[in-house]
């Protein structure tokens, strides 16, 4: 039997790295780039930064003015990355993009020359765009003038920019397949934030189970449900390498107090007789109206009335994979995808039975059934009160979403569930929604 190694995955699957100018014109191919790896992608997020390092002279690493230089690692170029192999386009599949924000050249200690080159993705700029306003949606307390929140989430990105003329979401555009309404109508009023407060705003006056995406490569932004029906489904020990569990209540919240101006609003979650009361308090001049003020405060329970979640498998990518039948088409993940993990040492459950009851599953005792059309607990869950994480078992044959996707070339990381927002740069920060900026008075 011959021996494989990682590297033999490159003659299954293999990557062009293209830059091209800031006007689009292609300049040339980053021969020695590394892997494209190391950048995670997330529900209700920008997509991360990457760093490449090229092992090149420090006065001739392709820079602008360079002898005989071809001008790709310039400031403000955009580089591509194409992937090849089994399953993908002949032309190959753009798996990540983004602007060269960064290049520092250095010399190590024992002499060695190279050049490291930061990539910023076009979501990351996109989502602290200032946007001066006013932008008004209905009139406080006149609910006949309220407005729609996948209206208002469509109009904020599609409202014009004064200092460019263009769409403030520009160079992104709509998904074709958001919803042009979701059901909920509010008052609302943006001014002087950043777009990506706004939109997760708009999020949290949106039903519970509502995410958005920032399609990087399509330069698209998703907003719809978490689908029903789960997108995958991942079998122990065929796809899933490697799982890390874990639950938390620390950061739960069950007592959600609004306060703007002239207004508030209280939602109380029914935890509260089980663990306590754990407030949270949020105070806004800008919020004059009371529906929106309880929107808001039943927006924050639903996302923080519930244990944290955070459930990492590892998936090696079936291309190059030495044994045949392991692995998974590792390309097709998007987060806000649903996925369900199978337990294939359980047996199928018989024809015309259900699965056991949410919260009664007994962990090495209780059977779960393995076939794709095993019924799921999904349509008896409500989002926002039902409970997770009653044992390890809670996160097999049940259908949850892909909350982020950490990319590692011939494995990605999903993490599954939900999770509590970042305070990082990158990432729409569920945190920030009216406080990020200047109060209107």
């Amino acid at each position: 039997m011959p021996s494989y190694t990682a590297m033999d995955s490159s003659l299954l699957k293999s990557q062009v790295v293209k830059a091209y100018s800031s006007t689009g014109v292609y300049l040339g191919v980053i021969a020695d780039a590394p892997y494209l790896t190391g950048f995670t992608e997330a529900v209700n997020a920008a997509t991360t930064s990457i760093t490449v390092n090229l092992p090149r002279h420090i006065d001739a690493y392709d820079g602008a003015n360079m002898p005989g230089t071809q001008n790709t690692v310039v400031l403000g170029n955009v580089w591509k990355w194409y992937l090849y192999g089994p399953g993908l386009p002949t032309n190959g599949l753009m798996r990540y993009q983004g602007v060269v924000d960064t290049i520092r050249p250095h010399i190590d200690e024992g002499g060695g020359e190279s050049v490291d080159v930061t990539i910023t993705p076009y979501s990351q700029i996109l989502g602290d765009q200032a946007v001066i306003g006013p932008l008004n949606y209905g009139t406080a307390g006149n609910p006949l003038t309220y407005v729609d929140s996948g209206t208002m989430f469509s109009g904020v990105l599609s409202a014009t920019d004064p200092d460019t003329g263009s769409p403030y979401m520009y160079p992104f555009t709509l998904d074709g397949t958001n919803p042009a309404t979701v059901g909920i109508a509010v008052q609302s009023s943006f001014q002087n934030q950043t777009l990506l407060s706004e939109l997760t705003t708009i999020l949290l006056l949106s039903p519970a189970n509502y995410f958005f995406r920032m399609n990087d490569t399509a330069l698209t932004i998703t907003y719809n449900q978490f689908p029903v029906a789960p997108n995958h489904f991942l079998k122990l020990g065929q796809h899933i390498t490697s799982m890390e569990y874990a639950v938390d209540n620390v950061p739960r919240k069950n007592m959600i107090l609004v306060q703007g101006k002239g207004v508030s609003a209280k939602a109380v979650g029914a935890s509260v007789a089980t663990i306590g009361k754990r407030s949270y308090f949020k105070s806004d001049n800008r919020i004059t109206d009371v529906i929106t003020a309880q929107t808001l405060a039943n927006g924050l329970l639903a996302f923080y009335d519930r244990s944290q979640i955070r459930t990492k498998i590892k998936i090696p990518d079936y291309r190059g994979d030495a044994r045949p039948g392991i692995g998974y088409d590792i390309e097709s993940f998007k987060v806000g995808q649903t996925v369900t993990i199978l337990d294939t040492k359980a047996p199928p459950i018989a024809t015309g039975t259900s699965s056991p009851p949410w919260g009664q599953f007994t962990w090495g005792s209780s059977k779960w059934g393995i076939s794709p059309s095993t019924p799921s607990l999904w349509g008896t869950f409500t989002w926002g009160q039902s409970n997770w994480g009653f044992g390890v078992g809670a996160i097999f044959n049940v259908t949850v979403p892909i909350v982020a996707i950490n990319y590692l070339y011939h494995s990605v990381e999903l993490e599954i569930g939900f999770r509590q927002p970042s305070t990082n740069r990158s990432v729409f920060n569920l945190e920030s929604k009216f406080s990020d900026a200047t109060l209107v008075s």
